[in-house]
């Protein structure tokens, strides 16, 4: 009896490790290869020129169709600064997209190349219609 049992314990182990053997190392997923600090600055310069593009002259025809997004990061946080732009004539939702993006790889440039300043934090700027929207009142917070 003893014998039967440690024989169908066997089988059954080896049922198991056969089937666990289908699976192969080239269905795991790959790692994503690290992007090199030129890769990351040309990303970064490519979502810049994205966003003037989307952005384009401004226009607009009064004050509540002008907006600010944030542009870059700060190493302590925060935007680097802000660009303004008009409801107009702007992909709205893109262009929060793509500032989305470049304020993440800039926060990721910032920490792989080691950035550091003082923990200066810009306040979002007015913004006000002269035939194109422009900022004001830039105001930076020292922590």
């Amino acid at each position: 009896m003893k014998l039967i049992n440690r024989l169908i314990f066997f089988v059954i182990v080896m049922v198991g490790l056969i089937s666990c053997a289908d699976k192969t190392v080239e269905s795991a997923p790959k790692p994503q290869k690290e992007k090199t600090i030129v890769e990351i600055e040309n990303e970064l310069n490519q979502l810049a020129l994205a966003m003037n593009q989307l952005i384009g002259d401004a226009k607009c025809e009064s004050n509540d169709q002008c907006q600010v997004v944030e542009f870059g990061s700060r190493p302590c946080g925060g935007p680097a600064s802000y660009k303004a732009y008009s409801s107009l004539n702007t992909d709205v939702p893109l262009l929060l997209k793509t500032s989305k993006a470049h304020v993440g790889l800039s926060k990721k440039y910032n920490a792989i190349k080691n950035i550091v300043s003082i923990c200066s934090v810009l306040t979002p700027p007015q913004v006000s219609c002269n035939k194109t929207c422009i900022t004001q009142n830039v105001n930076i917070l020292i922590q």
